[in-house]
């Protein structure tokens, strides 16, 4: 019989789906309003989490994340209630528990990052796009440049220990020049230990893409996000920031555990609107993919919210581990993923023998390396797995 065994840890991601504007990007699971039914959603996603306390059975808490949509419009009391309730639900957690919190600057008022700090949150995913104000602008946000420095001062000056800030490359109206500057000034910020820099991907049916399709937008070329991408990796080294995922960069010690938990192979449950899960099951072999209604509002008034699973074998699994593995840094453990399957060998040996013959990546002390080439051609690698 086939195995796969999990891995024992345990990611918990609560979607937060409310935003009061759409930006001209997103596809993500969003509901816009002008006045978010707080106390309805809190006891909605209170009940999904105790209908789906088995998830937890067996399993060891290690990270909790609040993403969305805009968390940061729910009051410190219902973040704090949700965040102990996730606690509470789970056996086992480690004592180093990993909580983020992803928080528009704009929403970084006085006193409001003391109350995040005091529920227990230890990381904040601040999500700035940019630091200029016409670029805001045409990316739809509601803040200025302004408003992300003050917000990571007043974050920092609250206690919370670790701080990423998000930007975006790509955009309408912005410059390679303009954002490898605004890169180099967020690197000398002493209070982040974490940056993100994302491509902007022009997603089916957003504003953005239709405005691109009528010729009314004029996206970067592939040479120019090409230089952006080896850019910013040496602009961000230079001033102590290791690249560790495609997108992600990071001083000592300010990795994202939540995030590395998706690309390893940990089981994670979902909460919320559009939410997803996925859980090895040990006893078949398969793992276990959940996807939650993307409505609110259906999810707000149904007692038991709908969702639609998918089922992987053991060998789909190894080969998603394989394509992420591909985005990291960090080698890829063969004897470690051995201890979870037996199928590694024949399922990742020929897919490995044929980019170690590409120069795309080399096995060492059984240890995959993947070079700078590989993540560059991750998408198209990914194509060759599947």
């Amino acid at each position: 019989m086939d195995e796969l065994a999990p891995t024992g840890r345990l990611g918990v991601y609560l979607h937060v789906p409310f935003c009061l504007r759409r930006c001209p990007y997103c596809d993500f699971t969003v509901a816009v309003m002008r006045t978010v039914p707080e106390a309805d959603f809190v006891e909605a996603m209170l009940r999904e989490l105790e209908q789906r306390r088995d998830a937890f059975a067996g399993r060891r808490l290690t990270t909790i994340y609040f993403g969305g949509g805009t968390p940061s419009l729910l009051s410190a009391a219902s973040l704090g209630r949700l965040l102990e309730a996730v606690k509470a639900a789970a056996p086992a957690r480690t004592p180093d528990l990993e909580v983020t919190l992803e928080v528009n600057p704009e929403s970084v008022l006085d006193g409001w990052a003391e109350q995040v700090a005091s529920l227990g949150f230890t990381r904040v995913s601040l999500g700035a796009q940019s630091l200029d104000d016409q670029v805001l602008r045409t990316l739809g946000r509601n803040h200025t440049a302004a408003d992300v420095r003050r917000a990571v001062e007043r974050l920092h000056g609250a206690g919370i220990r670790h701080l990423s800030v998000d930007l975006i490359y790509g955009a309408p109206g912005a410059t390679l020049a303009g954002f490898l500057e605004e890169v180099s000034t967020v690197a000398t910020w002493p209070e982040i230990d974490h940056l993100s820099a994302y491509e902007l991907t022009f997603e089916p049916r957003t504003a953005f893409t239709v405005a691109k399709e009528r010729g009314r937008l004029a996206a970067w070329d592939e040479d120019l996000l090409a230089s952006c991408f080896d850019e910013v990796e040496l602009r961000l080294a230079a001033a102590g920031f290791e690249r560790y995922e495609i997108s992600n960069f990071a001083r000592a010690g300010g990795m994202s555990r939540h995030n590395s938990s998706y690309w390893v192979g940990d089981d994670y449950v979902g909460l919320g609107p559009g939410a997803h899960s996925l859980r090895v099951n040990a006893a078949s072999a398969t793992v276990e993919r959940r996807a939650n209604e993307r409505s609110t509002r259906r999810y707000l008034s149904d007692e038991r919210a709908s969702f639609s699973t998918e089922e992987l074998s053991s060998e789909t699994h190894l080969r998603e581990l394989l394509m992420l593995a591909c985005r990291r840094v960090a080698p890829l453990s063969l004897a470690e993923l051995r201890g979870r399957s037996s199928q590694v060998d024949a399922v990742l040996g020929p897919h490995l023998d044929a980019w170690v013959e590409r120069g795309l990546c080399r096995v060492v002390e059984g240890h995959v390396h993947f070079t700078p080439e590989a993540r560059r051609l991750a998408d198209s690698l990914a194509a060759e797995l599947f």
